[in-house]
């Protein structure tokens, strides 16, 4: 028989609960964003590649990354979102590995650092991110901000 919760959990429990279902019921999107990701809703770039509509960003917790992106792919998502300056390239390119999804089947972006936008700098910002990604491409390069 399970013991009862002490009364400071079980109302943590509730508020939980009830904040849960008032964001729930602020974010219409969720279930429309949902479609996109099992639908495999794309938009056509100029460029003639097709980026998914919905993408996964990595900022912050570096710690975190390589779990959430592995249980993203394996969810449907198809759109990770990373860059240089956020620390999280090799937890990236370790999920894409683990997840089991082939790498072609992941638009993969990352961004280009502001301490790199010297000419002579580039190349090896991106053969950087190319290493700490463990792959030999990647699908948007972008500069972060100038």
């Amino acid at each position: 028989m399970m013991s009862k919760l002490p009364k400071s959990v079980s109302t943590a429990t509730s508020r939980l609960a009830q904040v849960t279902q008032q964001f729930s019921s602020q974010v219409p999107l969720r279930q429309q964003q949902a479609r996109m990701v099992h639908r495999g809703t794309m938009h056509k770039l100029n460029t003639g590649a097709s980026i998914p509509a919905l993408g996964f960003g990595t900022w912050q917790d570096k710690d975190a990354q390589e779990p959430a992106v592995v249980a993203a792919l394996q969810a449907g998502v198809r759109h990770i979102d990373t860059a240089a300056v956020y620390g999280t390239e090799p937890a990236v390119g370790s999920a894409i590995k683990k997840s089991g999804v082939p790498r072609s089947e992941v638009f993969l972006v990352t961004k280009l650092w502001n301490n790199s936008h010297a000419p002579e700098d580039v190349e090896a910002a991106l053969d950087t991110s190319l290493a700490n990604l463990g792959t030999d491409y990647v699908d948007l390069w972008l500069m972060h901000w100038p």
